[in-house]
Order: structure tokens, then sequence, then C-alpha cells
């Protein structure tokens, strides 16, 4: 996998992850 491509992928995790925290709270 591209780096550029593997940062994007993490970023986008991230953002769901933070997304689905603050659904939870």
């Amino acid at each position: 996998i591209p780096n550029h491509v593997a940062i994007k992928i993490a970023l986008e995790l991230k953002k769901l992850l933070v997304d689905n925290s603050l659904l939870d709270v």
C-alpha cells in the first residue's frame, strides 16, 4: 500500500472511531 494511501485510510478510520465515540456518549 502506498504510504499516502495508508495515511488516508488511517485518518478515515480515526474519524470513524471519533464519530462512534461521540455518538456513544
